[in-house]
């Protein structure tokens, strides 16, 4: 979450290196289908796995799925 990432050592003694990486995550997300997004926002909110699927009405499987892809989308930038 923001507040996580502000937080973070590395990115609290860097402001602008916080900001970039926020621009970037938001940039990512906003391409992202709705269902897609709700996904990645209920995880960074904290919540497992199980609980996104419950919530969402999607597999486990599924959640993984679109946890992984972000990730891949994230180190692609």
């Amino acid at each position: 979450s923001g507040a996580e990432l502000d937080a973070h050592p590395a990115l609290a003694a860097d402001e602008s290196a916080a900001a970039f990486l926020r621009l970037v995550v938001d940039e990512q997300v906003a391409a992202l289908p709705e269902s897609n997004r709700q996904i990645i926002r209920l995880r960074t909110e904290g919540h497992e796995v199980g609980e996104i699927a419950a919530a969402t009405g999607r597999s486990r499987r599924t959640v993984e799925r679109v946890l992984q892809d972000f990730r891949a989308r994230l180190s692609r930038g």
